[in-house]
């Protein structure tokens, strides 16, 4: 039974592009086609492993038991760990079910992703596409990175880099008080220690408000703090009741210091503002 499942995995996997050589993985296929239609084999405690063409990417499987069906394997208690350019991701999910005609897999239930640098992503469901290499999360998600805490509506990750997309309604919350958020998509890069928010973003904490259409967020991982900011695209800084607008800006958060170019404006009362804003939106 431990051949069966050994057999299944490997054909899953080394379909995908990770045999060396492809013959190994058709001699493999066809001793698979062997198990007899309808036959649903059990087996407990088991682990399975494959290096990648490139020979720098190779994964490892762990799984408490495993159902093993015509087109699908299901899985319990399952942990992944995938290495690849120099960095590592681990998954670990109470359930999963491995549909071999599809060549993807679905993992549920206390889904989490712990990356090498100490970023965590939770969620319910993942589904993986062992043949692109590339995971996406449907629903609610929770990442904690450096101290930021940030949920969104959906995910994609892919284990070749080392970058996470959240997809929509982002909102990041920082050890200092400073929230922010946008409509989506949020792309973090976890090893450059930066975050680009896109499309409605606004940043906000006691000294003021900033929104614009397009956020750089750099941060420093040892401090947890944000260090700079910059913004493109319709910015509009706030402070008390004076507003200034910009094309760009670029607001360094230690000394809370903002510097505007490209065509700036600063109005001194927020209806002023508001009446400016009114008229540029006239047909």
């Amino acid at each position: 039974m431990i051949k069966s499942v050994v057999i299944i995995f490997l054909v899953l996997f080394m379909a995908s592009g990770c045999a060396k050589e492809p013959q190994v993985a058709d001699e493999i296929a066809s001793q698979a086609k062997n198990l007899e239609d309808g036959v649903t084999q059990e087996v407990s405690t088991f682990t399975l492993s494959s290096v990648g063409d490139d020979g720098q990417s190779n994964w490892e499987l762990e799984g408490e038991t495993a159902d093993i069906m015509e087109d699908k394997v299901n899985l319990s208690n399952v942990k992944i760990k995938s290495e690849s350019m120099g960095s590592s991701v681990t998954m670990e999910a109470k359930k999963g079910v491995i549909k071999k005609s599809e060549n993807k897999g679905t993992f549920k239930d206390d889904v989490v992703l712990a990356y090498d640098d100490g970023t965590t992503l939770a969620t319910d469901t993942i589904d993986w596409s062992f043949k692109n290499e590339i995971a996406t999360a449907p629903g609610a998600v929770f990442v904690k990175s450096a101290g930021l805490e940030t949920k969104a509506m959906g995910a994609r990750l892919d284990k070749s880099i080392n970058k996470i997309q959240l997809n929509k309604d982002v909102f990041m919350n920082t050890p200092s008080g400073t929230t922010i958020k946008c409509s989506g998509p949020l792309v973090l890069d976890y090893k450059e220690n930066t975050a680009v928010f896109k499309d409605n973003v606004v940043i906000e904490n006691p000294k003021g408000t900033m929104a614009s259409s397009e956020m750089v967020v750099f941060f420093d991982p040892d401090k947890k703090k944000i260090l700079k900011v910059n913004a493109n695209g319709g910015v509009r800084l706030i402070r008390g009741n004076s507003i200034s607008v910009s094309e760009e800006a670029v607001y360094f958060a230690e000394e809370g210091k903002a510097i505007l170019t490209g065509n700036p404006v600063i109005f001194i009362d927020s209806k002023e503002a508001d009446n400016a804003f009114a008229q540029d939106r006239r047909p």
